[in-house]
């Protein structure tokens, strides 16, 4: 868990009101984590806001892909591993306790969050060139996405630190996806976490921990009711119930 304040020396403006919120839910429920990514991005909350969390076992899907065509929904059923789709668009990828899930939140108008920038300078940290973090030419550690709302721009990473499932990337035909193990970067969760926290601090100078705001987790239940808790939104990027909160639920999904 990061500690409560953090000052750093870096970019950030230290006088000003721009702290960054260092968001403590502890969870691995895959349905929950989406729900309240989505909800940090919609809630209002004084942003910027960083979130580092894990999923269990889990194929995580992006807003417009036909599950049944990048899936191998038969592996999944077999192994009991649940299909999630998320808010942002992008490709599906497999997580599990192995990985690192990052979000930054920023404000609308303003600096975009540049989460991959921020992740290429951790990973340089640990001394592996930033090419690392997309790959050349094979698969990289981090898969990036993304989502605009009337008051923020979400960006959030999955960061692949070892695999825990050996089998975990033959849920998703085709998948190249490389570990920073697969690197031969022996380098626990614990001190991947501490990098990343160490980057994004940097760049913002001021940090504070505090537990999802109860505007934020109204928010977020609102989204399990209407979507997150339906298996059809999972399937098929529709959702039978309608937001109480009025939040726009998009269209039919895309190949």
């Amino acid at each position: 868990m990061p500690p409560r304040t953090i000052v750093a020396e870096g970019n950030g403006r230290r006088g000003s009101a721009s702290v960054l919120s260092v968001i403590v839910e502890d969870t691995r429920d895959p349905v929950r984590n989406l729900a309240l990514d989505e909800a940090l991005a919609r809630a209002g909350g004084p942003a910027p806001m960083l979130r580092v969390w894990q999923n269990s076992p889990s194929v995580v899907v992006g807003r417009f892909q036909n599950v049944g065509q990048c899936v191998d929904m038969a592996a999944c059923a077999r192994d009991g591993i649940p299909i999630v789709r998320r808010a942002t668009g992008g490709g599906a990828v497999y997580t599990d306790p192995g990985c690192l899930n990052i979000t930054l939140v920023c404000s609308r108008p303003g600096p975009e969050p540049r989460l991959d920038e921020l992740l290429a300078t951790a990973i340089k940290g640990f001394g592996l060139p930033a090419r690392a973090v997309r790959g050349e030419g094979t698969g990289g550690v981090v898969m990036l996405a993304g989502l605009r709302t009337r008051r923020a721009v979400l960006a959030h990473a999955v960061l692949r630190v070892t695999t825990l499932r050996t089998y975990g990337t033959g849920y998703l035909p085709g998948d190249t996806a490389c570990t920073l193990a697969d690197h031969g970067l022996g380098i626990s969760l614990d001190a991947v976490r501490a990098g990343v926290f160490g980057a994004v601090i940097e760049r913002f100078g001021v940090a504070c921990a505090r537990p999802p705001s109860r505007a934020e987790t109204r928010v977020a239940d609102r989204l399990l009711s209407s979507r997150y808790l339906d298996i059809t939104w999972h399937l098929s990027g529709q959702a039978h119930t309608v937001d109480p909160a009025g939040m726009a639920v998009f269209g039919n999904p895309g190949g």
